[in-house]
């Protein structure tokens, strides 16, 4: 997914900059511990919360501290617009995604143009997880999400034709099935799927393969976040409850299809975790499995 090549990365998803402020945990340290597990490259998430509160001026200046650092210990990155919910009807999963079409382009608008030249940003994510939600947060067909995409995509070709845009699916960014029907055959993009365990039930590749796995047959696709959590510990909820056997199909997966991937979280307070604490030990679960298959110690 660089230029006319296919490589497969294996990154880690960070936590929103704007909250490891409020933590009092946003620097070059978060940068450089996460550096330590051997990612090539790391997700920022970025939730209409943090840049609303922090303002947009300030937001993207300490986004670029992070995508420079993440520069400096060898890494790219992606840039998420972290968002949830139906953008159709305006409907969000909690206050922290509240967002407008509106305010989405203009926030793409803003990153292509400071970005356009800058190769270490990787990727642009351009709605975290469509969903609509089986009703509850209204109805938003694939035809009405790649429409969506489509005015997104031409907003950011203006000011930036070279980047490489992530389009996630439907059902919490899970099921590209939509493709079969109606493919956009939009040039320059990769796919994404968020594939958490209880997304779908053993034997996990087949279902795998009729809900994303397919798409490789044509297009990238790049797994932004996915990843477990024992049922015991704190944090676990569907559709993360799983444990290393769910690790070990999952990356022979990705392998196999040649997917990027890059597990969810950084984090000692969002789940399922992958630190114990602040003082970057990893968690019980899958911290410690994670942290040894990326640095092959398994």
């Amino acid at each position: 997914m660089i230029g006319d090549s296919i490589v497969q990365f294996k990154g880690i998803c960070l936590v929103d900059p704007g909250e490891l402020i409020v933590l009092g945990h946003w620097g070059e340290e978060y940068i450089r511990q996460v550096s330590l597990w051997e990612p090539d490259i790391v997700r920022f998430p970025v939730h209409p919360k943090h840049l609303n509160r922090l303002g947009k001026e300030k937001y993207l200046e300490e986004l670029g501290k992070g995508v420079d650092w993440a520069k400096k210990y060898g890494m790219y990155s992606i840039i998420d617009w972290h968002i949830i919910g139906n953008m159709k009807e305006t409907r969000w999963q909690a206050s922290m995604y509240h967002t407008t079409m509106e305010q989405t382009i203009d926030f793409w608008v803003s990153v292509a143009r400071e970005y356009a030249n800058e190769p270490a940003v990787a990727f642009y994510e351009l709605y975290n997880e469509p969903t609509d939600y089986n009703g509850e947060l209204g109805t938003l067909s694939w035809e009405e999400l790649t429409s969506i995409y489509g005015v997104l995509l031409d907003t950011i070709r203006v000011y930036d034709q070279a980047k490489v845009a992530l389009l996630g699916g439907l059902n919490w960014s899970y099921d590209l099935t939509g493709i079969h029907e109606y493919d956009p055959e939009f040039e320059n993009v990769a796919y994404v799927s968020h594939p958490y365990p209880q997304k779908s039930p053993e034997p996990w590749p087949e279902n795998w393969d009729n809900y994303f796995g397919f798409v490789t047959d044509k297009y990238p696709v790049f797994a932004t976040e996915f990843g477990f959590c024992y049922e015991h510990q704190e944090g676990a909820h569907i559709p993360v409850i799983s444990d290393e056997h769910y690790g070990d199909a999952i990356l022979n997966y990705f392998n196999d299809k040649n997917i990027s991937y890059s597990p969810w979280v950084y984090s000692w307070h969002w789940y399922p975790t992958l630190l114990k604490d602040s003082t970057y030990v990893p968690s019980e679960g899958q911290g410690e499995y994670f942290y040894r298959r990326f640095t092959n110690q398994h």
